[in-house]
């Protein structure tokens, strides 16, 4: 028997099926999970007996849970299932990060996932999973993840693969404490913010998806009434008494109660590793109601617990400059993963990407043009097309224009993962 306690994660293209092939997209390690199956036994209460004579089987449902730490990779996949609208822009140019961006929207069908929970000896495959909940909490050490949700049916596979066939992904680092920063009502928090948490509840109810003719979920259940709630520790300091102020009294400077008055801020957390500081993950939450507790205890010092509400308010631009959307938060994640879409995708081998220059884009001809290969990927295959008929495999030819004309120049490239073309239209110009 060998340690190992991971787990996976697919998208289904259809609720409660697995996807057969390349799954999942990945393992991470945990450091909490279990897969508790609710629904008790149906019980017959004997008119002959004080004791329990009957039973039959009852309603069966898994509800997965599991823990560990945030990182900059995998996160993505947490978050498209707990908010449920995703955006994908994919960088500009070779080498340039994709942007994922996620909000809750109002469509009550979130994503459903496949989940593969090792334990040891055995594996159990774990169909339909929808995120009730998730949450992401700091203080002094780890940033730790926390996943809770509800499943249709499961299944066990007796054994584990090898370690070396895990689908661990390379360069992820768990974030800490000191990869964190944020900015409370437009500005760092005055005093030591000690503590941060963030969680969503979606509140989906399985009853409206159980029914007469199964023990088992017949549908995807709706997610309900989402809820974003927020808790952040600071040290009293005369700089955060305004936040008493503000959120016991309804304005800063106040010091008893005002009428119609009630004060929101926005909220905005940064969580960058400097190891890697091209990956990058942004959470806003325009406007957030406030509670703000303290309490003195001996000689201890004094820290101000301010709880928040989130609220869909305000309209947030996404990166597109044009798209506005009504939601109480918006994940913008900057990495190389791919497109994240239902069925699975491959993030421990990337897609080529194709990316080419010239040293000399215009000239009389004769033109000789020396074209450079940019392109990312391992083992690469090269197939230019220089637009005259003139062809080449090289990394990066030399290629000989001979009569004038204006010509569009494409590069395809190609490995075992898939292809990517660059094309460049009208790219090179030869006169007489």
């Amino acid at each position: 028997m060998q340690l190992q306690r991971v787990v996976g994660l697919v998208e289904e293209d259809e609720y409660g099926v697995a996807p057969v092939v390349g799954a999942p997209d990945f393992h991470i390690e945990v450091t909490d999970s279990s897969i508790p199956i609710e629904g008790d036994p149906l019980k017959f209460e004997s008119g002959l007996s004080r004791d329990l004579t009957l039973v039959r089987q009852g309603r069966y449902q898994p509800k997965p849970k599991f823990g560990g730490a945030v990182d900059l990779k995998t996160i993505g996949h947490f978050l498209k299932g707990a908010l449920g609208s995703y955006v994908f822009t994919e960088g500009d140019r070779p080498g340039e990060t994709n942007i994922h961006e996620f909000y809750g929207g109002n469509n009550m069908l979130l994503p459903s996932y496949t989940v593969y929970g090792h334990f040891d000896l055995f594996i159990k495959e774990v169909t339909g999973f929808l995120i009730q909940s998730l949450s992401m909490e700091v203080s002094n050490e780890w940033m730790k993840l926390s996943v809770k949700g509800l499943a249709s049916v499961d299944s066990k596979t007796d054994g584990v693969p090898e370690p070396t066939a895990l689908k661990l992904l390379t360069g992820l680092i768990p974030l800490a404490f000191y990869d964190i920063s944020l900015e409370f009502d437009d500005e760092i928090p005055p005093g030591i913010v000690s503590s941060l948490k963030w969680e969503i509840n979606n509140d989906i109810k399985s009853d409206d998806a159980t029914g007469i003719g199964s023990r088992y979920l017949l549908r995807k259940p709706p997610a309900g009434k989402r809820e974003n709630k927020l808790e952040m520790e600071v040290s009293l300091e005369p700089e955060t008494l305004k936040y008493i102020e503000m959120f016991e009294y309804g304005e800063e400077g106040a010091n008893s109660p005002q009428d119609c008055i009630m004060t929101t801020v926005p909220l905005s957390i940064v969580l960058q590793a400097c190891e890697n500081p091209d990956e990058k993950l942004t959470i806003n939450f325009p406007d957030n109601l406030c509670k703000v507790e303290y309490s003195a205890s001996g000689t201890d010092a004094i820290k101000l617990k301010i709880s928040m509400d989130s609220l869909a308010t305000t309209q947030i631009l996404l990166n597109d400059g044009i798209t506005s959307v009504l939601s109480a938060v918006v994940c913008t994640l900057e990495n190389y993963v791919p497109e994240l879409k239902p069925g699975g995708i491959n993030m421990l081998d990337p897609l080529p990407v194709a990316a080419f220059s010239a040293d000399v884009t215009t000239g009389t001809a004769p033109l000789t043009v020396q074209f450079t290969d940019a392109s990312i990927g391992e083992d690469l295959i090269y197939d230019w097309d220089f637009g005259d008929e003139g062809s080449s495999e090289l990394a990066s030819p030399e290629h000989i224009y001979s009569s004038a004309g204006t010509y569009t120049v494409t590069l395809t490239v190609s490995n075992e993962n898939g292809e990517d073309v660059e094309e460049k239209v009208d790219y090179i110009t030869v006169s007489e």
